[in-house]
Formats: structure tokens, sequence, C-alpha cells
């Protein structure tokens, strides 16, 4: 669960512009991740060879073509992932006065999806829970055993998405009223997720564990020097946790769960609204 301070640095034909875009695309309330740095730096380092300079920075259709073009044996979709990014890049690039060629939506390659939701059972959440509670103190992580076992509550009562969860900080909480408040979502909407009286009282406890003084502003998961968690490992985590709790597919591998809480919220709600118990496992102090 570390939190990895990667410095991107652009230095190809875009390199003044793609930070630019990178904020146009946050100010309307997109996540931009590392695999979108990283994608928009290929993007970068691909034009260097064309010698596109500051005045004649503009890429033709036969250059864009030659990056969308599919590289060897790549999946369908990294190529539809070129696709979109030089697409949305050139809308964002002629907006502000360029005239970049824009590669049509209606030539996308098509991503056939073959994934199937797997519905976790009661027992089964149920499980997972009393694993997650029953994670050993760490001297190496001290506060490992405490966040999951929250995390995961909030995930299953709330429906956030996992950079959501992990990108909250004390200040987005209403714990007067159990209400956690979300302003930078996506299309810059703000969500009100009510939380249900038990979850709200396991995030006082929580709190509590935690040390929280009451000044804190920080983050709600921190890591050990206070910074915001990273998805992949803590989902590649829930992983190992399900393994432990016995949850599979039917081809033998953990299910993939952990992006979004929000079918769990519904699958689960009539349970939730009649026993919360799944939210009640209080600390063994």
């Amino acid at each position: 669960m570390k939190n990895k301070e990667i410095s991107y640095v652009f230095r190809g034909p875009f390199k003044e512009y793609i930070p630019k875009y990178i904020d146009y695309k946050r100010s309307l309330g997109f996540k931009i991740g590392s695999s979108a740095y990283y994608a928009l730096r290929g993007m970068d380092d691909f034009f260097v060879k064309y010698g596109l300079s500051f005045d004649s920075l503009i890429p033709t259709k036969e250059m864009v073509e030659a990056y969308v073009a599919l590289r060897g044996s790549e999946s369908v979709k990294t190529q539809h992932m070129r696709m979109s990014i030089i697409r949305q890049f050139a809308l964002f690039m002629n907006r502000i006065g360029f005239s970049f060629y824009v590669y049509p939506e209606s030539d996308f390659v098509q991503v056939k999806s073959d994934f199937i939701p797997f519905i976790f059972t009661h027992s089964e959440i149920d499980r997972l829970i009393k694993l997650l509670d029953e994670i050993p103190v760490s001297p190496r992580y001290p506060t490992y055993h405490l966040i999951y076992p929250m995390l995961f509550r909030m995930l299953l009562g709330c429906g956030l998405r996992i950079n959501e969860a992990l990108g909250l900080k004390m200040t987005d909480i209403d714990m007067e009223h159990g209400i956690i408040i979300l302003d930078a979502t996506k299309n810059n909407t703000q969500r009100l997720l009510p939380m249900s009286k038990s979850l709200h009282k396991y995030c006082k406890l929580y709190i509590q564990r935690m040390g929280f003084p009451p000044s804190y502003d920080g983050y709600y998961y921190p890591t050990r020097s206070g910074g915001e968690y990273t998805s992949t490992p803590i989902y590649c985590q829930f992983r190992k946790f399900m393994r432990k709790a016995g949850i599979f597919r039917a081809d033998g591998s953990p299910p993939v769960f952990m992006m979004s809480g929000t079918h769990f919220r519904f699958i689960h709600w009539k349970r939730w609204w009649q026993k919360e118990r799944i939210y009640t496992v209080p600390y063994q102090f």
C-alpha cells in the first residue's frame, strides 16, 4: 500500500500543452491517474520523430493514423485507448486555437468485452469482513489493520469508487450528520452520500483508533507519510483477501470488484436496511 509520487516529464512537441490538457480534464471532474500520464507521455514521445515545432504544431492525418495503427501483438483495447487519447487531445487543442486533425470516432476499433459481473453472496461478504477484521497488527504498517476494514465497509455501504474513497479527506466527511461530501466527481457534480447509523458509528471508532486529533484535515486513509494511497496496490491486496476468504470465480480466480462499490450497495440494500449487521462488527478492544 505505498503511495508513489511519480514525476511525469514531457519532452516531446506537446510538452507545453499536455499539462494544460490535464488541468482542463480535471476541471471537468475527470480523474487523471498514472495510466493516463503514461499514455500521454507515450503520445508525446511518438510525435518527436516528425520534428513538429511550436510554429508548425499540427499533426497531419497521416501522422495520427500512424500513431493509432495496431502495433504487433497488442490488444485491440490498447489501440482503442490511443485512438481516444489522440482524439480528445486534438479536440482540446482546437478549442484553444490550433487546427489538429481529429481522428473520427466512427473509425474507432470495436472493443468486445467478455466481462461477466460477479455477484457476491451474503456468506461471502460475511467471510471477507471477518477476515478483514482479523488482520493482525503490523509493525511495518501500523494502520494496515484499521484501514482495510474501514475502506471495505465504506465502499460497500456508500457505493464509492475506489479512487473517490482513497482521495477522501476529513473535510469531506460531515461526521456530525454522517454524510460524505464528494465535490470533484465525474462531470464536476457534487454528490452527498449518507451513511447508515452503524457505518457512521464505525467511522467514529475508526477515527478514534487512528488517533486523528480534532483539528486533523488530512486524508481519511493516510499513508505512513500522510499522503494518498493509489488504487492498484489496494486492488491487488483485496484479491489476496478474497483468496484467503475462499471467494473465487468459476475459473478459480478471485473476482474483480474493488473499482466500484456501487453494485454492492444495490444488491445488498435490503439486507442493509433491515439488519445493518454487515457494518456493525465492532473492534475488539
